[in-house]
């Protein structure tokens, strides 16, 4: 698993983005997927979920968009990976002091 981004899009203009978009796709690079998004209306927002095997192909991906679409990045990490963390945590303070506590997300 790569690393997860949510993606923030400002549309700057919506009727070349929808045409690029139909006639092109997502023109994602191999190593960048797309799993889900939401649109803003009111402001003219996507908020998009991907993930991306290294973070240049994410650089790559948005230089293709760039004239047309503002975006903000934040890398996240999904509620499983948190899990693990929270298990592995857990584990070690019961070694430590024979605490019973969980963390349940």
């Amino acid at each position: 698993m790569g690393q997860l981004l949510i993606v923030i899009d400002g549309f700057l203009d919506e009727t070349a983005l929808c045409e690029r978009f139909l006639k092109h796709g997502r023109k994602l690079p191999y190593g960048v997927a797309y799993k889900d998004s939401s649109l803003d209306d009111p402001d003219h927002r996507c908020f998009q979920v991907r993930e991306v095997s290294s973070g240049r192909l994410r650089y790559e991906w948005i230089a293709k968009w760039s004239d047309l679409v503002e975006f903000g990045v934040i890398p996240v990490a999904g509620s499983l990976t948190i899990g693990r963390s929270c298990g592995t945590i857990r584990s070690q303070k019961s070694l430590l002091n024979n605490s019973s506590r969980s963390c349940d997300l």
